[in-house]
This record gives C-alpha cells, structure tokens and sequence, in this order.
C-alpha cells in the first residue's frame, strides 16, 4: 500500500515536473497559435483581420489549413466577397448560393469541395470540379495551380 502511495506521489511529481518544463520551454497557448495564424494571413494574403478570423474558424471546423483556404479564395474571387461569375457564381468562393456571411460563405465553398473530394479520389480531378468541371482543360489548369502553389508553403 505504501509502495502504491510513494509510486503515485512520483508519478503525480514527474508529470508536474514534465508540465512546467513544458511551459517553461515552450510558452504556446491556442490564443498565442490562434493570433499567429491570423497574423500571418493578413500578413501573407494582404486581407482584413475580420477575413484572416473566417478564415481560421473555418480551418478548424473542417481541418483545412488556414493556406489552402486562403489560396482557394485567393483563386476563386481574390478575396472579394462580391466578386460574381459569368456563370452566375456569387461570392467569396463563388458558390450558387451567398450569405454575405464571411465564416458561413467560406464553410459553405469549403463543404461543397468535400462533397467533390468524396466523389473524385484524385485531387486534381475533385478541385478541378469545384472550379467548373473536372474534364475542362482550364479548370484542370487551376486545380494543378492550387496544388502547386499549397506544396510551396
């Protein structure tokens, strides 16, 4: 009983240590990744803080990376939520559909590009979908684009 006593006091001990270790070599909150994030999305894509806040809300409902939403909107309505299609495409990522809304404009384009993932297995093939149809040379053309432009991250 007192070996499991002693044993569990260590324990307890080892974890506090190895948690102010922690903290002390490494002063990270989710507030502190949350602000980086959103700093370096105004500070790479040249948008609002309102923008860069969507957008990282977004990243962590579907797991997205905060670049790859950014460079998809980027390519779709360089950042602007009024931008229209001649097709009719509304919005910041050109869907059928706009809220003015910026999280739920996003999340909605960012949805409708899962449903083309699921239905396509191959990358290309699935972004080049949401960008107006897999087998249409320019939307292939933007798709290989995106793809390259994420790997350069």
């Amino acid at each position: 009983m007192i070996y499991k006593i002693i044993t569990g006091t260590l324990l307890i001990l080892s974890i506090v240590i190895i948690v102010k270790m922690t903290t002390i070599i490494t002063p990270v909150t989710i507030i502190d990744i949350h602000s980086k994030i959103v700093n370096d999305l105004q500070a790479n894509y040249g948008i609002t803080k309102k923008m860069a806040e969507a957008i990282y809300k977004v990243h962590i409902i579907s797991e997205y990376s905060p670049d790859f939403i950014a460079k998809l909107i980027l390519s779709e309505s360089s950042f602007n939520p009024d931008a229209k299609s001649p097709k009719g495409y509304k919005g910041i990522l050109q869907t059928p559909t706009k809220t003015g809304y910026l999280k739920t404009d996003i999340l909605h384009g960012i949805e409708i590009l899962q449903s083309k993932f699921k239905q396509h297995k191959d990358p290309i093939d699935a972004i080049a979908a949401y960008k107006g149809g897999k087998d249409k040379p320019q939307a292939r053309r933007q798709a290989i684009a995106l793809l390259k432009a994420i790997k350069e991250i």
